[in-house]
C-alpha cells in the first residue's frame, strides 16, 4: 500500500481499505454497498451510511467482521496487519471484555491493526492457507500488487469508488471478488447472489473500473467457505447477469451506475433524502 495523499481523483490507487470506506474522494462517492441501498431502500438510507454526508456516521465493528477481514487479506496476500491480545490484558477463559483488552484494542485500530485471540490467529491461517492452496490447484493466484486496488471515476456528475479485490495485470483477465460464506455449493452461491444483489455490485465495479481505466472486463466471485474442509466455488457473471444488476437499478443498461449516481445527485442538490 502506498503513502497516497488524499482527496484522491479519478484513477487507479492503492489505499487501506480505512481510507476507502472514509471516502477519498475530493466530493462525497458513491459506493457499490450505497448504490445497493439506493436500489433495495432509499436516498435516505445511503446518506446514513454514507461517512462523508452524516455528521454522525460511525463505522460498524465487530468480532466476526474483524476475523474476516483477516481471512479475507489473508487470502489476496495482503494479511499482516492484526495483531494477538497480550495475555495479561484478557479476562477469565480469555475473554477480551476487560477494560485492559477494550483499551489496548482501541489503541491497536488506531495504528491501523486488527486486534485478535491467538487462537482467532492460527484460525485464520488455517482457513486461508487451505483455501489458497485450493485456489492454486485451480490456477487462481492473487500477486499482492494487484490486490485491493481503488478504482474512482466521475460517472454523470458524481464520483464513483470500488475497491476492487483483485485485477490481474492482463486486461483481458476478469476482475475478482472474494466472498466467504457458509454453503460454498453452486445452487447456495446463486442464491446469494441475488440475495445480496452482487450482480449489482459486479455491474458497478466493472462499470467504475472501465471509466477509470478504459478498460472493458468481466467479473468473477470466488466464495469460498468459513468453516472446514473451506470449499471453494467460482461463479464468472456473464452478459446477461451484468445486464441485469445494470437493469435492476431502474436504468439503461448501458448506464447503470449512471442512475443511481443521478439519484445521489438530486438528493444532495435539493438537500433532501
Amino acid at each position: 500500500m502506498k503513502d497516497t495523499p488524499l482527496p484522491l481523483g479519478p484513477g487507479i490507487h492503492d489505499i487501506s481499505a480505512d481510507a476507502y470506506h472514509a471516502d477519498p474522494c475530493a466530493t462525497p462517492s458513491l459506493s457499490s454497498t450505497l448504490a445497493r441501498l439506493i436500489l433495495n431502500r432509499s436516498p435516505r438510507h445511503a446518506w446514513t451510511a454514507h461517512p462523508r454526508l452524516n455528521p454522525d456516521y460511525q463505522g460498524k465493528e465487530s468480532k466476526t467482521f474483524d476475523i474476516g477481514r483477516a481471512a479475507h487479506r489473508a487470502v489476496l496476500s495482503k494479511g499482516g496487519d492484526y495483531v494477538a491480545y497480550p495475555e495479561h490484558v484478557l479476562g477469565k477463559g480469555g475473554a477480551a471484555s476487560t477494560a485492559a483488552a477494550k483499551e489496548w484494542a482501541e489503541e491497536a485500530r488506531a495504528r491501523g491493526w486488527t486486534p485478535l485471540k491467538a487462537d482467532e490467529i492460527d484460525a485464520v491461517h488455517d482457513m486461508s492457507g487451505e483455501i489458497m492452496g485450493r485456489l492454486a490447484a485451480m490456477g487462481i493466484t492473487f500477486p499482492p500488487a494487484r490486490s485491493e486496488l481503488t478504482a474512482i471515476a466521475e460517472i454523470d456528475g458524481v464520483m464513483c469508488r470500488a475497491m476492487i479485490d483483485h485485477a490481474p495485470e492482463d486486461p483481458r483477465q476478469p476482475l475478482w471478488d472474494v466472498k466467504t460464506t457458509t454453503d460454498a455449493s453452486p445452487a447456495a452461491v446463486m442464491r446469494t447472489i441475488m440475495a445480496y444483489n452482487y450482480d449489482v455490485q459486479a455491474a458497478h465495479y466493472c462499470e467504475v473500473w472501465k471509466a477509470a481505466t478504459g478498460e472493458d472486463r468481466k467479473f468473477s466471485f470466488v466464495f469460498v467457505e468459513k468453516d472446514a474442509p473451506h470449499e471453494c466455488c467460482v461463479i464468472q457473471l456473464g452478459g446477461d447477469s451484468m445486464a441485469m444488476g445494470r437493469k435492476r437499478t431502474g436504468s439503461v443498461p448501458t448506464h447503470g451506475v449512471g442512475g443511481r449516481a443521478r439519484s445521489l445527485r438530486r438528493s444532495a442538490a435539493r438537500g433532501r433524502w
